[in-house]
């Protein structure tokens, strides 16, 4: 056991390597770190940089071929890496538990979830049964934990099967929860109710928990310290309100820039690919020498930190206390100009897309980016690109008919980009598609520039759909994984434009060349690529026939802060240069505010409020919108936190009156006498400020605050 001033968890000195026969790569190196008791600590850091395995090492699963070359790990007093598997049983799952990123393959699909409830709690022999199993349930906060016992996983949503497996987690009582990337499949207001769960269960269990993510929002939003790892190596560790506020080594400035915020706050990238980066046999400050003297004041963490702990409770150990880096630049950067900055980084080959080119690591700001004035509300030439009225898509299942999208009118100008915001769940991705004709509608229709294609069909579509690409969520799962990248690129340019071979290797070098990517990758095929590239990839395919219209749907969703930055200041290039139109669906609304013009909230397969972004992120008029903003990690110090109790309704069974009452704080749940809400679904009607908004009550400003 530990006393009350000695760590929980002490990590000392752990490598660990990966031995594939041909070579050997050393995937964390001498990494030292600390947990106390009832402790929150995050672990952050880019995709490849260590944080996961060194997770699974803490409980003794490193997996083949990767060893434990090294260094200790001491738990209650013990060294896990020494213990036997006997040893090794009895502290998993009882003491140190683990909730991985994906619950669907963490839950096994033929078994209840009652029995793998059951089953957890067998194993350590932990009395309470049936009845215990019900309330671990009500503790993670799942309704109708009765039923959901005998429910299977496929028969629940993400965030319930997330809570499902933090259940799990927490049946034997341990002391140490290690959560790695618990939220990164959620969308905000999941991941919001997520999130305070776990910090809720850090208090009232004194629990400590070690959560790993590749968001650096969400770990300023709930950790009490934060370690960062790059390369492998921990370069800087300390309270997360102070790393944040004053960074100290240079790597994590540049990823605290990287990341999108819906407050405004300009994005800046990490200089170089991330494969280079990341590569292991290189000095490990060599990438960031270019940073060494960046400017401070733009890094977007000037907020105290915000937490669920009473603060008496944070006052921190001697060794909570420790900050340190093994950078030589262990202070933040002196204040130095803008042109300085840009003049001292020239020629260093830092700049993000384009090698030997200008600095444009300052890649994008609302409203501006490194080629010019980006096109802004109003800017854009006139004139309608895209064009659906009441579109509908409804599809009928044994349980009852699916209105997927029910009546939504919307417009995308030419050279306009305009975002599409909201859960899973809400038909974001099904308007999406019928934009594109691929999937066909129910009622309404839809025009591209000028013409009705609602019923076109055969070679007149195929024609056309050159003139508008898609740009998916997942890129690997959408190339296919027998063809070459130059293949893949090339396809597209025969099939629409019945280009040669020749003109096609010509042109497939051009775009390889567009969105920055090396020559040799077209050799390479698609599980050889790292997720940013793999989504350049895809972009480059939707580029290839010339589109006036790209639908991109969550295209940076599953990639870290640094590989989504180059692909947001890629978007924003190719609208720049090219005059692109961009329908850009995302559930992140930090990503919407840098990218687009305008802003559409869509619940329930309806649009429930349009504006221009500024204007919707700093006067937003629907409860529902307000909510998302809020629960965007780092909105904290920016607006009260609002979290959405409950989940999207089920979309055969969508209530009366307006769809979004069982969850809206300014609706009959805390007004019963607002009975206008169930009575009658209100209109989407047009304001004074170019926006519209469907609430019977748009102007109550219950839990709301503006941007500063």
């Amino acid at each position: 056991m530990t006393g009350p001033d000695e760590p929980l968890l002490r990590v000392r000195d752990l490598s660990i390597t990966f031995d594939t026969g041909r070579e050997k790569s050393q995937a964390v190196r001498g990494v030292s770190f600390d947990v106390a008791p009832g402790e929150f600590v995050g672990m952050v850091g880019e995709s490849g940089c260590g944080k996961s395995v060194t997770s699974r090492a803490l409980i003794g699963l490193v997996d083949k071929p990767g060893r434990t070359t090294g260094g200790s790990v001491v738990f209650e007093g013990r060294d896990i890496l020494a213990m036997d598997p006997a040893a090794l049983r009895s502290v998993r799952g009882r003491r140190i538990c683990t909730v991985f990123q994906d619950p669907v393959a963490s839950l096994n699909p033929v078994f209840t979830v009652g029995q793998q409830l059951a089953l957890v709690m067998l194993t350590h022999s932990t009395p309470g049964g049936t009845a215990r199993a019900e309330q671990l349930l009500r503790d993670v906060e799942i309704p109708a934990a009765a039923k959901r016992l005998r429910q299977y996983p496929h028969e629940l949503s993400g965030g319930m099967r997330q809570r499902v497996m933090i259940a799990m987690a927490l049946a034997n009582d341990p002391v140490l929860l290690i959560a790695d990337e618990p939220t990164t499949a959620l969308d905000v207001t999941v991941q919001a109710q997520i999130l305070e769960l776990l910090q809720r269960i850090n208090q009232d269990r004194d629990m400590a928990v070690l959560f790993i993510s590749h968001s650096l929002d969400v770990i300023a939003d709930v950790a009490d310290r934060v370690l960062v790892l790059y390369a492998g190596r921990l370069v800087e560790q300390g309270p997360t309100a102070e790393v944040f506020a004053a960074p100290a080594h240079p790597y994590t400035r540049a990823l605290l820039a990287s990341v999108p915020r819906a407050d405004g706050t300009p994005l800046t990238a990490l200089p170089g690919p991330a494969a280079a980066r990341l590569r292991l046999h290189g000095p490990l400050l060599g990438a960031f020498r270019s940073l060494r003297h960046r400017p401070g004041p733009h890094l977007p963490y000037r907020r105290p930190h915000r937490g669920l702990l009473d603060p008496a409770r944070r006052a921190p150990t001697p060794f909570r206390r420790t900050r340190s880096s093994p950078c030589r630049l262990t202070h933040p950067p002196p204040e130095t100009s803008t042109e300085n900055s840009t003049a001292d980084s020239a020629g260093t080959g830092g700049d993000l897309l384009k090698p030997g080119g200008n600095d444009s690591r300052e890649l994008l700001k609302p409203g501006g980016n490194s080629s010019g004035e980006l096109l802004k509300p109003g800017g854009n030439d006139s004139g309608e690109l895209l064009g659906l009225d009441g579109v509908e898509r409804h599809f009928r299942t044994g349980y009852g008919d699916v209105r997927a999208v029910d009546g939504v009118s919307l417009t995308v100008g030419r050279r306009e980009a305009v975002g599409l915001v909201g859960e899973s769940g809400s038909g974001k991705s099904t308007l999406g598609r019928i934009a594109l004709r691929l999937e066909d509608v129910s009622a309404g229709s839809i025009r591209f520039d000028g013409d009705d294609i609602t019923r076109l069909r055969g070679e007149r579509l195929r024609l056309l759909r050159s003139r508008f690409q898609m740009v998916f969520q997942a890129p690997v799962a959408t190339l296919d994984p027998r063809m070459r990248v130059g293949d893949l690129i090339a396809e597209p340019l025969r099939e629409l434009l019945g280009l040669g071979a020749a003109e096609r290797r010509a042109r497939a070098a051009e775009l390889l060349d567009l969105v920055r990517l090396p020559p040799h990758l077209a050799d390479r095929y698609p599980r050889q690529l790292s997720g940013g590239q793999a989504q350049r990839v895809g972009i480059t395919r939707a580029l290839g026939p010339g589109p006036d219209l790209l639908v991109a749907d969550e295209p940076v969703a599953s990639l870290d802060a640094s590989a989504g930055a180059q692909i947001i200041s890629l978007l924003a290039e190719l609208r720049a240069e090219r005059g692109v139109s961009f329908l850009f669906i995302s559930h992140d609304l930090g990503v919407v505010r840098h990218l687009c013009d305008r802003v559409a909230v869509m619940y329930l397969g309806r649009i429930v409020e349009t504006a221009p972004t500024e204007t919707l992120y700093r006067r937003p008029r629907h409860p529902y919108t307000k909510a998302l903003l809020s629960a965007t990690p780092g909105a904290g110090g920016l607006r009260e936190r609002i979290v959405l109790r409950g989940e999207v309704p089920d979309p055969t069974d969508i209530p009366t009156g307006c769809r979004f009452r069982t969850r809206c704080p300014v609706g009959p749940l805390t007004h019963p006498e607002r009975t206008l809400c169930e009575e009658a679904e209100p209109p989407l009607t047009a304001g004074p400020d170019g926006g519209s908004v469907a609430c019977h009550f748009p102007h109550d400003d219950h839990h709301t605050a503006p941007v500063r």
